[in-house]
């Protein structure tokens, strides 16, 4: 993921930015898969 994060900040071409934007939408379904994983376990641990 931080080498994601720093893809996207450091992209400046439009061609990039195209080949980027999709790599996002490639990995977005994904991302959403950890942070309802994490809210999971965080919720585990809110209740104590």
């Amino acid at each position: 993921m931080k080498d994601f994060r720093n893809e996207i900040v450091h992209e400046y071409t439009n061609q990039n930015l195209i080949d980027l934007f999709k790599d996002i939408l490639k990995y977005t379904n994904k991302l959403f898969d950890i942070v309802e994983k994490v809210k999971c376990y965080c919720s585990k641990y809110e209740q104590r």
